[in-house]
């Protein structure tokens, strides 16, 4: 499994469009197949600052993910909403399951 995590400060006037253009992604993205979990989620004690939390069951899930026209659609516009540059870490992972 794959699990990729993405942080980014978004800029505050720019956050109805964020909002509005993440949740589309969301959920167009929450209908492919492989993909287990695509979320977003606000940081705590961080202002602005969200996660966008994803996981895949491998790697042609997240490569067909990337290759998808919402995908694309939000890389497009992403950065013009960012504070800077997001962080984004990858991991690979035997289980998401709760502790």
């Amino acid at each position: 499994m794959i699990v990729i995590i993405g942080k980014g400060v978004v800029q505050p006037d720019k956050l109805e469009l964020f909002f509005s253009e993440v949740n589309k992604a969301i959920e167009a993205t929450q209908k492919e197949a492989g993909v287990s979990r695509y979320e977003l989620v606000q940081s705590v004690g961080e202002p602005n600052t969200y996660l966008i939390i994803e996981e895949y069951a491998d790697e042609a899930a997240m490569a067909s993910h990337f290759e998808s026209e919402h995908f694309k659609r939000l890389g497009a516009v992403l950065g013009t909403m960012l504070a800077g540059l997001p962080v984004v870490k990858q991991y690979n992972v035997s289980s998401t399951e709760m502790l």
